[in-house]
Protein backbone atom coordinates (compact mmCIF):
# COMPACT_ATOMS: atom_id res chain seq x y z
CA UNK A 1 0.00 0.00 0.00
CA UNK A 2 1.20 3.55 -0.67
CA UNK A 3 0.49 7.10 -0.80
CA UNK A 4 -1.69 6.99 -3.61
CA UNK A 5 -4.12 4.26 -2.24
CA UNK A 6 -5.50 6.87 0.38
CA UNK A 7 -5.95 9.22 -2.10
CA UNK A 8 -10.13 9.98 -2.94
CA UNK A 9 -11.74 12.46 -5.58
CA UNK A 10 -13.40 14.84 -3.48
CA UNK A 11 -16.77 13.08 -5.42
CA UNK A 12 -17.65 10.19 -6.92
CA UNK A 13 -19.66 12.58 -9.42
CA UNK A 14 -17.90 11.74 -13.23
CA UNK A 15 -17.13 14.72 -14.57
CA UNK A 16 -19.53 15.79 -17.51
CA UNK A 17 -17.95 17.66 -20.65
CA UNK A 18 -20.62 20.60 -20.90
CA UNK A 19 -19.82 24.17 -22.05
CA UNK A 20 -19.60 27.31 -19.72
CA UNK A 21 -23.17 28.62 -21.41
CA UNK A 22 -24.63 25.07 -20.08
CA UNK A 23 -22.83 25.55 -16.30
CA UNK A 24 -24.11 26.92 -13.43
CA UNK A 25 -22.64 27.39 -10.19
CA UNK A 26 -25.01 28.54 -6.87
CA UNK A 27 -24.85 32.00 -7.23
CA UNK A 28 -26.44 31.98 -11.03
CA UNK A 29 -28.96 28.85 -9.76
CA UNK A 30 -30.02 31.38 -7.06
CA UNK A 31 -30.29 33.98 -9.76
CA UNK A 32 -32.19 31.44 -12.13
CA UNK A 33 -34.22 30.48 -9.50
CA UNK A 34 -34.87 33.98 -8.35
CA UNK A 35 -34.23 33.33 -4.89
CA UNK A 36 -31.06 33.28 -2.36
CA UNK A 37 -28.28 31.34 -2.83
CA UNK A 38 -29.16 29.92 1.19
CA UNK A 39 -32.49 29.04 -0.03
CA UNK A 40 -30.62 27.13 -3.38
CA UNK A 41 -29.45 25.27 -0.13
CA UNK A 42 -32.50 24.43 1.21
CA UNK A 43 -33.97 23.15 -1.60
CA UNK A 44 -30.79 21.18 -1.76
CA UNK A 45 -31.43 19.77 1.96
CA UNK A 46 -34.85 19.15 1.40
CA UNK A 47 -34.30 15.69 -0.57
CA UNK A 48 -38.68 15.88 -0.71
CA UNK A 49 -38.48 18.96 -3.66
CA UNK A 50 -36.20 16.73 -5.65
CA UNK A 51 -33.86 18.98 -6.58
CA UNK A 52 -31.66 18.06 -9.17
CA UNK A 53 -27.90 17.39 -8.05
CA UNK A 54 -24.42 18.61 -9.51
CA UNK A 55 -23.09 17.66 -12.73
CA UNK A 56 -19.88 18.56 -11.58
CA UNK A 57 -18.15 19.19 -8.15
CA UNK A 58 -15.31 21.37 -9.00
CA UNK A 59 -12.33 23.14 -6.45
CA UNK A 60 -14.87 26.28 -7.09
CA UNK A 61 -17.72 24.59 -5.46
CA UNK A 62 -20.62 22.12 -7.21
CA UNK A 63 -22.04 23.13 -10.77
CA UNK A 64 -25.40 22.47 -12.04
CA UNK A 65 -26.65 22.23 -16.12
CA UNK A 66 -28.64 25.16 -16.50
CA UNK A 67 -31.54 22.86 -18.17
CA UNK A 68 -31.54 20.79 -14.75
CA UNK A 69 -32.48 24.07 -13.14
CA UNK A 70 -34.49 25.21 -15.49
CA UNK A 71 -36.67 22.19 -15.48
CA UNK A 72 -36.90 22.23 -11.93
CA UNK A 73 -37.95 25.79 -12.10
CA UNK A 74 -40.95 24.94 -14.28
CA UNK A 75 -41.87 21.90 -11.91
CA UNK A 76 -41.57 23.45 -8.99
CA UNK A 77 -41.76 27.02 -8.44
CA UNK A 78 -43.56 28.44 -6.96
CA UNK A 79 -43.75 26.70 -3.97
CA UNK A 80 -46.88 26.19 -1.99
CA UNK A 81 -46.62 28.89 0.69
CA UNK A 82 -45.77 28.34 4.48
CA UNK A 83 -47.58 29.00 7.40
CA UNK A 84 -45.61 32.17 7.71
CA UNK A 85 -47.15 35.15 7.97
CA UNK A 86 -47.04 37.80 5.68
CA UNK A 87 -44.59 40.89 5.91
CA UNK A 88 -46.52 43.98 6.75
Amino acid sequence: MDATDFWRPASAVASVQMSPAERAMLAEVAEILGVSKRTVQRYLANSDLGFPEPAERLSGGRVWRKSDIERWKRAHLPLPKSGRPPKK
